[in-house]
């Protein structure tokens, strides 16, 4: 099991090196993303797993499907997504309203991010395991952490466990750390396809 979570946590940080570049390219600065650590976690953990869990937070959610099947949740703290979608709305801040719950341009700005933030992921993973996998529409929520998760639960119900790769980003111009996460979940069958798929890679190359 060890073995298996070492692998995805490389193939993890592999792909997101090409969210954080396709990031930096999109918003026009310089964004690090890492992953500090991989896991297997019981479905009724997940609502559990986020920090500040009495805050609001904004969640950009991807069904996965293709080859490999789950889903992914980008999600940031309410500041670290208004941070966000302040410095991709650069030239149009006299449009905003302070407030990121109560501004639709806000949101659009976020909910774009997130997309180039996951299907970033998603297509680093598809060229480094060699499957077909892809991001469907994506959805965005804005609630207390808890529930964010709770929401990610229920769309993966069908899984007792799963394997979550927790990201942090920061964003190099404003020297801030960006409070979030990025989860890619996929489901119990599609694990055990990924690493068979990657050791062969792996193999291939050697």
């Amino acid at each position: 099991m060890n073995d298996q979570l070492d692998v995805m946590k490389e193939v993890a940080n592999i792909s997101t090196g090409y969210a954080a570049t396709a990031l930096s390219d999109f918003l026009a600065c310089g964004v690090s993303m890492k992953v500090p650590q991989a896991s297997y976690f019981q479905l009724e953990d997940l609502p559990r797993l986020a920090p500040a869990q009495h805050q609001k937070w904004a969640a950009v959610y991807a069904p996965v499907n293709g080859e490999v099947a789950g889903g992914m949740f980008f999600i940031a703290s309410i500041h670290s997504a208004q941070m966000l979608a302040t410095q991709l709305l650069k030239g149009h801040l006299k449009h905003m309203s302070s407030s990121l719950e109560d501004d639709q341009l806000a949101h659009s700005a976020f909910q774009e991010v997130g997309n180039i933030v996951i299907g970033s992921y998603l297509t680093a993973l598809s060229e480094i395991a060699t499957v077909n996998c892809y991001p469907l529409v994506t959805e965005l929520s804005i609630d207390f952490a808890g529930a964010l998760l709770a929401e990610a639960a229920f769309y993966l119900a069908e899984d007792e466990q799963f394997v979550l790769m927790e990201t942090t980003m920061a964003i190099q111009e404003i020297n801030q750390k960006i409070d979030g996460l990025l989860l890619f979940i996929p489901d119990t069958d599609s694990v055990a396809f990924l690493i068979e798929r990657l050791r062969m890679t792996y193999h291939d190359r050697a």
